[in-house]
């Protein structure tokens, strides 16, 4: 079985919008896909070609991790987020505050 878990959308750090990303993966094979982005649930379309798991990239941080790098941390993948669950609600209320946020 071919397939990637692990795929950014322009949502994100990613370039391309998930309906290119899912034509591409069919294009090359691939029988499932996960767009991850970071801290956020990417609607994506439908589609019978593929199957596609919904998913989300999350920054964790550890604090020994930064004092020596601050670009350093971990990253946990989440799978089977569902729009309007408790966790998509707080990346969009996160998304929200980090966007008025004073740097």
């Amino acid at each position: 079985m071919s397939i990637d878990l692990h795929l950014h959308s322009e949502n994100s750090d990613g370039t391309e919008s998930p309906e290119t990303i899912i034509k591409r993966a069919i294009e090359i094979q691939l029988e499932a896909i996960s767009i991850t982005d970071h801290e956020y649930l990417t609607k994506i379309p439908k589609n019978q070609d593929i199957e596609i798991i919904k998913g989300v990239e999350v920054s964790v941080a550890w604090e020994q991790l930064e004092k020596l790098n601050p670009y350093s941390g971990v990253h946990l993948l989440l799978y089977f987020v569902e729009e309007k669950s408790p966790i998509d609600s707080f990346f969009r209320r996160y998304k929200t505050f980090k966007k008025y946020q004073k740097y």
